[in-house]
């Protein structure tokens, strides 16, 4: 869902700004939208303009989708924030380490790269052929290394000299890209890269702007887009470790009802699940139970 509310978003609105709800609050509320539970009242701001946004596209999304409102047991706040967190962490991690790699990969489709490399590296191409190919591409190497070494916007449009010594078709190229060359890091790049600078601001709004520039490029050179996503298809990244929520496996996993004070105090909820003797979700029927809930939770976020 919130990746139909950010496309939406942007169709809508050309002000729109992705980055100001990349953060687990807004990520819990879309989950509490899909629910039935009834939502608090809130006078803080960041909620108040997260429910405004998820409001305006969940009606839309639920007749697409066919999708109806589920009820959670247990303590829904628990496993809100600790899918939104994941979710979050996923937008960011996916435009810290994406940005880049997607930017090059836009950059070699233009200039259709891969095309380059097959003729050089083809037995059957000519020795002149392989010269030519060898020249174009270090021209393209060139042209990076001049618009990602800058530390301003204003410092790459200092090198058009550099750019026009390359041939006109580089200047058409920094042409295509120059509004999404100004509005990385606001024209600012930290240590002098643009790399550098895709991945320390971990903009999710740079990264679908330069996915808009990828859909252009059918268009722009008769070439198919480079494939790629600019949201993040999986809820989180499998990471190296796992949080371990205590007060989420107590009420959603183990379905204990129990508060988790008392849980702790017992030492039941520590005791319980690696006993030899006992395990609190051995039949059958709570097992397929907790599968079936999962999947409703997780399928449409």
């Amino acid at each position: 869902m919130t990746r139909y509310i950010f496309v939406h978003a942007y169709q809508d609105n050309d002000d729109f700004h992705a980055d100001i709800f990349i953060n687990t609050d807004f990520f819990c509320q879309v989950l509490r939208a899909l629910q039935t539970r009834t939502r608090r009242h809130s006078t803080i701001e960041a909620t108040i303009r997260n429910r405004q946004l998820i409001d305006r596209y969940i009606e839309d999304f639920c007749v697409l989708y066919q999708y109806h409102l589920i009820r959670i047991e247990g303590v829904g706040s628990n496993l809100e924030r600790y899918i939104g967190r994941q979710m979050a962490t996923s937008y960011l991690n996916n435009a810290e380490l994406k940005s880049g790699q997607h930017f090059r990969s836009v950059v070699n489709t233009f200039f259709d790269v891969k095309e380059l490399r097959s003729t050089f590296r083809r037995r059957t191409s000519t020795d002149n052929g392989k010269k030519l190919t060898q020249a174009y591409l270090a021209d393209i190497s060139s042209f990076k290394d001049i618009i990602s070494t800058a530390s301003t916007y204003g410092d790459i449009e200092a090198r058009m000299d550099k750019l026009d010594g390359l041939g006109d078709n580089y200047i058409d190229t920094f042409i295509f890209f120059a509004p999404w060359l100004e509005q990385v890091g606001k024209g600012t790049y930290r240590k002098n890269s643009l790399w550098y600078e895709l991945a320390a601001s971990k903009s999710v709004h740079s990264l679908y702007k330069l996915a808009t520039l990828n859909s252009m490029l059918p268009e722009v050179v008769g070439r198919p887009s480079a494939r790629w996503q600019p949201f993040p298809l999986r809820h989180a990244f499998i990471p190296g470790y796992v949080t371990f929520d205590l007060g989420m496996v107590a009420s959603h996993i183990l379905l204990l009802q129990t508060s988790l004070t008392s849980i702790l105090g017992a030492g039941k909820l520590l005791g319980q699940p690696f006993s030899n003797g006992y395990s609190p979700i051995s039949s059958r029927s709570r097992q397929q139970s907790i599968r079936r809930n999962v999947h409703d939770r997780w399928v449409w976020c």
